[in-house]
């Protein structure tokens, strides 16, 4: 049986719900596939980076230390990845003229994670 992939995500749609396991898209099904009939209105953008442990690293470093770098390279290189959809907005805050840059993102929380749990 074939998995049926979201087309507003690419998120997994639960054939026994017909509804997308990750932004809640649901779906109907017709000739044994999925039709859309309701959709997020919103597009959701998937980031991923990727990190590469070598041989040397693992033989060299303690499992915490590897552990440490993997995530701060993740985030480095997901911050990189995130920084054009940041809306940056400015404002004055108080009477020396400091100014207050906030930049802000918006993200679509999963209805549940992969291992499905809510």
């Amino acid at each position: 049986m074939d998995k049926y992939i979201c087309e507003c995500c690419g998120g997994n749609i639960n054939r026994a719900t017909m509804q997308c396991d990750y932004c809640g898209t649901k779906y109907k099904e017709e000739y044994d596939k999925p039709i859309r009939i309701e959709t997020f209105r919103n597009p959701i953008r998937t980031f991923n980076a990727k990190v590469r442990i070598t041989e040397e690293m693992y033989r060299s470093l303690p499992t915490e230390e590897i552990s440490r770098f993997a995530v701060n390279e993740l985030v480095r290189a997901l911050s990189q990845s995130i920084a054009p959809m940041m809306k940056i907005t400015e404002k004055e805050r108080n009477q020396y003229f400091e100014r207050e840059i906030i930049g802000t993102i918006k993200m679509v929380e999963p209805l549940q994670d992969e291992m499905g749990a809510k």
